[in-house]
Parts: C-alpha cells; sequence; structure tokens
C-alpha cells in the first residue's frame, strides 16, 4: 500500500486497476515533473554532482513527454521545455541550500497481510522529508498537502515528524507555464536588462515585457537563480509537520486495513465490471478517461 495508490482508489477504484495493466497513458506535466524532481533530489542528497543530476533527469523527461506525451492542450513541445527549464532551475535552488542526507523511505509492516511502503525520504536522524511541487503556496494548498495520504500516511505509519519542502511552479496560462523559474521580464528600453519583480516584491510597472528560459541559448540555472535571489523570489518552502499522536496512527491503520480489504475486492474484479466514478472523470481530467469513455 501506498499514499499515492490509496489516493487513487479513492478517487476512482478503476484507476489503480488500469495502472496495473500497464495501460498507456499521457502524463499530466506537474505529475511528472515531480516524479523527475524527487528523484533527482535523492541523487543530489546522496552525493551525485548537479550538472550530471540535472542532465539526465530533464533528457528523461524530454523522452517521456515524447513517448508516451503530455496530457495538456498547450503546445507540448513548448510546454515541455518550460517544464525543463523548471527542473534545471529548481534543483540549482535546492542545491544552493542545505540539503540533508537522504535515503529512500522505509516499508512498515501494519499487520500480516499489510503493509505501508513510504514514498518520502529519510535523513539520518529519521526524519521524513517530503519533496513537492503545486501550482501556488497557499493556506488551501497546504492543508490539501496535510491531510494526503501520501502526506499523513507516510507519517503515521513511522510514527515519526516530517519536513515538507514545497515549490511553486505556477499555472498553465496558453501555452507556457506562468512561473518565474521559466520567465521572466526584459525592460521595454534598457537592453540586457532583466527582472522578475521589485525587490519588495510588488509587479513591475512601465511595460517590461516577458521572455522564457528555454528562447536563450545563453540561459543557465546559475545564472537565473542568481537573479531570483536578486530579486528577492522566493519559491521554496519549508514545513514543519510534528510527530503523529498514537490516537493518530491507531485510526490510521483502522482506515487502512478497511480499505485494503475494498482493494483486495476490487483486484478480483475486472475493471469493466465496476461502476464509472463520473464526478472523478473530468476535474481535473482522468487520464483513462479514453478507456472509459468509448
Amino acid at each position: 500500500m501506498t499514499g499515492a495508490r490509496l489516493s487513487s482508489f479513492q478517487r476512482c477504484p478503476r484507476i489503480p486497476l488500469l495502472a496495473d495493466l500497464n495501460t498507456q497513458r499521457r502524463w499530466r506535466p506537474r505529475e511528472l515533473a515531480e516524479i523527475h524532481f524527487r528523484k533527482a533530489v535523492l541523487a543530489l542528497a546522496q552525493g551525485a554532482p548537479i550538472s550530471k543530476v540535472t542532465g539526465d533527469v530533464q533528457a528523461s523527461f524530454l523522452e517521456c513527454c515524447a513517448n508516451p506525451g503530455l496530457e495538456t492542450e498547450a503546445k507540448p513541445y513548448t510546454l515541455a521545455k518550460d517544464w525543463c527549464a523548471i527542473l534545471g532551475n529548481v534543483l540549482e535552488a535546492v542545491s544552493r541550500g542545505t540539503l540533508p542526507k537522504l535515503k529512500p523511505g522505509p516499508s512498515i509492516i501494519l499487520s500480516t497481510s499489510l503493509t505501508w511502503e513510504c514514498k518520502s525520504f529519510q535523513d539520518e536522524q529519521g526524519l521524513l522529508h517530503r519533496y513537492v511541487m503545486v501550482d501556488k503556496h497557499d493556506s488551501d494548498s497546504l492543508t490539501r498537502l496535510l491531510h494526503s495520504w501520501e502526506t499523513d500516511g507516510d507519517r503515521c505509519a513511522t510514527q515519526v515528524p516530517m519536513m515538507l519542502h514545497i515549490v511553486e511552479t505556477g499555472r498553465l496560462s496558453g501555452n507556457h507555464q506562468s512561473s518565474p523559474w521559466c520567465r521572466i521580464y526584459k525592460h521595454p528600453h534598457v537592453i540586457n536588462r532583466f527582472a522578475f519583480q521589485q525587490q519588495d516584491g510588488t509587479p513591475l510597472e512601465g511595460g517590461w515585457k516577458p521572455a522564457w528560459f528555454q528562447d536563450g541559448d545563453k540561459n543557465n540555472p546559475k545564472t537565473w537563480v542568481d537573479l531570483m535571489e536578486r530579486d528577492r523570489v522566493k519559491l521554496i518552502h519549508h514545513i514543519s509537520v510534528k510527530q503523529p499522536t498514537t490516537e493518530q496512527c491507531a485510526e490510521f491503520s483502522r482506515q487502512i486495513h478497511l480499505e485494503a480489504e475494498r482493494m483486495k475486492s476490487a483486484e478480483a474484479t475486472s475493471w469493466r465490471d465496476l461502476p464509472m466514478f463520473r464526478p472523478a472523470c473530468d476535474i481535473p481530467a482522468c487520464c483513462y478517461r479514453s478507456r472509459c469513455f468509448v
């Protein structure tokens, strides 16, 4: 059992069954980027050089964008290049901070029939670390993260505190990802004068025009993140989540065992024999809609 699998099942029991069939599906851009981001962070935390990590993760990301592709109405190539820039610049920013030595999270035996696979990382002191990407860091997105099985499940299964590392990546606007990680503004009159915002955090004034990381051959993550730091653009947040109580852990275990039985029953059934969970089909769009709506 994992937090992601349980979340998929509770959204629609058809989803994990279709995933087990290795059904071809396109990736949601942020989902794909987050998977690669986590792999890269673990590699960096274990001592791999950032140049190699960044190159490997960007190449793998673009391969997945090409096949099976992205689930988007925007121009896939343009959007993929934005996310590629985001990955490179985020990893540069992360590498400048204090990165603990991390290892994959443990598998926790909850009973003779059920094991929880912790997908968060764990440092040498036992603290969990979960790295996530969100459109915008606010009270609503933080609440969703704290309530998620991926966060609370890992925390209650291991019975230890967690540090959430949250990266804001902005929203899709047209064919571009609207984020300082991949977009800057150029001065309308002064050549080679670029900025993200005024240093007090307010928007630029006077007709500054957007410019994109992917459009400049000389753009590189070190210079880009230097400019972000100069303009005090802070898009990475670290949230401490305390250790769960004994009562919370017991309730988690009770609920997980109940859901495990439901999942076991569903797994014994063909996905076509399960009813469609139509509220989960469209917002956000399910990646398996083309299989269910025939």
